[in-house]
């Protein structure tokens, strides 16, 4: 979200690059429902094993009544850290690209060109 809002000049920049970065949460709350009335499925492994899900549905799987392989949770903590040390880095790159550029209006392309050109 800082490198978001790094990246605008004003309010109605950051409202309008905010859906994308809000779509995960939305999303999360659409499947939960089918992931407690089945933990064990493959869905519900997939998208817990996703990294910006895996806070979330794995404590949710976890609180069913089944038992998650001990394997899942630990593969997703390492996925979470390895997309936790990529977003700072991301989010990095773009602070410092995007507060060079002010008076630009922000565009997803661009800030995925500030990623990896820098």
């Amino acid at each position: 979200m800082a490198a978001l809002g790094s990246a605008c000049n004003d309010s109605k920049d950051v409202q309008a690059i905010q859906f994308p970065a809000m779509l995960p949460i939305i999303i999360l709350l659409i499947v939960m429902m089918p992931i407690i009335l089945n933990p064990l499925s493959s869905f519900a492994t997939g998208l817990s094993l996703f990294p910006v899900w895996t806070p979330m549905l794995m404590v949710l799987r976890q609180a069913t009544s089944v038992t998650i392989p001990v394997w899942q949770p630990c593969v997703g903590l390492l996925g979470v850290l390895l997309f936790t040390a990529f977003s700072v880095w991301a989010g990095a790159r773009i602070f410092r690209s995007a507060i060079i550029m002010q008076g630009k209006r922000p565009k997803i392309g661009t800030l995925l060109r500030y990623i990896f050109k820098g």
